[in-house]
């Protein structure tokens, strides 16, 4: 189940570490010897389908205290089946409902993509050489029926009835999404407070489609070469004796929906400017922060379909303010112009 009730964690999200930091040059020359572009975003079509050649560039940065920071790229294609390819089957509809009651239902429609990562590109750390840049490749299938759904028109309703809960004196309702129907007395008092907040039917299923949306492009994240093993590098672990006692690691999604945000469209490079939000979260383990993440996510019709409207990644080591990860998107690119 996912709650949206504002939570308040120990210190605020820090959006300004989205911020771009300079490209290194060795990993400027290797997206031009491998002809991956790294900037420019065609405007986006209402087509909702990706077509092969399809692309979006991507930087990933890590940076640790006392350490240069070091850089990768991610090129993502989208591809033909090969003959080796087994057809990707389509996942079974999901089905997911309201704390009102209200029923939705998800189509899934899978993908073929190409992933490449080139790096890491960094000047070394003292008298160390610079770390040996590697190209890895993988090809996997991506769910571009629950991408499209997106997350932006989810973070739009989201904000929206954050104040209006704030102004009802409704702090403590919380909106929730889940794989079993509530019971009727929880359905009827839902809905008459989601009802004073004029949140439509239309918007409770923008947050419902958000997390199929989001679980599909953490799938595709974990598909990725080295993203995953780069994500352990700002995960607060569970000590031995956590672990003992809840035998094994509890994990808990908690989404910080008082800081949902507005961003700037024009410092994202988004063209024709639609809007950009903030959406920030934390992992729980074992009932202790483990990892916070916040997205920055816009519409996600073609070219940006491949990643769900997902453009920026914040991943921050909770003991740790200065160790952290970002994925910011730097180019998206039809294969050919629609016509």
């Amino acid at each position: 189940m996912v709650s949206l009730s504002a939570w308040s964690a120990e210190t605020s999200p820090d959006f300004s570490k989205f911020a771009p930091l300079p490209l290194h040059p060795a990993l400027v020359a290797a997206a031009q010897n491998n002809h991956i572009p790294l900037e420019g975003m065609d405007a986006p079509t209402n087509t909702g389908q990706l077509n092969v050649g399809d692309s979006v560039t991507a930087l990933v940065t890590l940076c640790q205290k006392d350490l240069p920071p070091s850089q990768w790229l991610l090129y993502v294609k989208a591809s033909q089946p090969t003959p080796k390819d087994k057809p990707p089957k389509p996942a079974p509809p999901t089905i997911l409902y309201a704390s009102t009651g209200q029923k939705m239902e998800f189509t899934s429609s899978p993908s073929w993509v190409e992933m490449r990562t080139l790096g890491p590109f960094s000047n070394g750390a003292g008298k160390q050489k610079p770390p040996v840049a590697r190209d890895e490749q993988t090809r996997c299938t991506l769910d571009q029926g629950f991408l499209a759904l997106g997350m932006d028109q989810a973070a739009a309703a989201v904000i929206r009835m954050t104040q209006f809960k704030e102004q009802l004196g409704k702090t403590n309702w919380a909106f929730t999404i889940a794989t079993e129907p509530p019971s009727p007395a929880r359905a009827r008092e839902s809905k008459e407070i989601a009802e004073l907040m004029h949140l439509t039917a239309e918007e409770q299923r923008a947050i419902g489609g958000a997390c199929p949306a989001m679980m599909s492009y953490f799938s595709v994240v974990g598909e990725t070469p080295h993203l995953q093993e780069l994500m352990f590098k700002v995960v607060d672990l569970p000590s031995v004796w956590s672990v003992v006692g809840h035998l094994g690691v509890k994990t808990d999604l908690q989404v910080d929906s008082k800081h949902f945000a507005p961003a700037n469209p024009a410092s994202w490079g988004v063209p024709t400017a639609p809007p950009v939000y903030y959406l920030p979260m934390e992992f729980m383990l074992n009932y202790r922060p483990g990892l916070r993440i916040s997205l920055a996510v816009t519409t996600p019709q073609p070219p940006l379909l491949a990643c769900g409207g997902i453009i920026g990644i914040l991943a921050e080591k909770p003991s740790q303010k200065d160790t952290y990860l970002t994925v910011r998107v730097l180019s998206a690119r039809f294969a050919r112009k629609p016509s």
